[in-house]
């Protein structure tokens, strides 16, 4: 496997990480919509106009090929989300990313980290328990016109 580069997000990246979360969403097992579904806190995020926010995207052979991000909610939360082309799954780049967003977090003061999966996505439940994430709710959720789904909802004190 080529080296993976994981670093922050910068305003160039814009198109290709777009790209990507349509591919990853595209699959339609891992995320609620099955193409980038723009919010004020994404499009103030990939402008640089988010405060507290952060993104981070992996690279292979110039290639991007995954992303974590976390944007703030209330004071001292932030939400956390990830996404990786099926091919790197498994090899640790998710992991990584997490640890350093949550190092992030930390760092910049927030003092709980949370998350939403999908209730079919047992495999992202079990990757986040890893990672010190625990189970505090489940409820229906739409997005858009998307079809409705069963989320999950975990958190992670800091």
């Amino acid at each position: 496997m080529k080296t993976i580069t994981i670093r922050p997000f910068v305003g160039a990246d814009k198109t290709r990480l777009l790209k990507l979360i349509d591919s990853v969403a595209g699959e339609g097992s891992y995320l609620p919509v099955a193409s980038y579904s723009s919010t004020p806190e994404w499009e103030a995020a990939l402008d640089g106009r988010l405060d507290g926010s952060l993104i981070l995207v992996a690279e292979s052979g110039g290639d991007m090929v995954g992303w974590c991000r976390l944007f703030p909610q209330n004071g001292d939360t932030a939400e956390l989300g990830i996404g990786l082309l099926a091919q790197y799954r498994g090899k640790g780049i998710g992991s990584e990313m997490v640890h350093m967003c949550v190092e992030w977090a930390r760092e910049s003061g927030y003092r709980r980290v949370v998350l939403d999966t999908m209730e079919s996505n047992a495999m992202a439940r079990d990757f986040f328990r890893k990672h010190g994430f625990v189970e505090t709710g489940r409820e229906a959720r739409r997005i858009g016109s998307e079809k409705p789904y069963d989320a999950v909802l975990m958190g992670l004190e800091l």
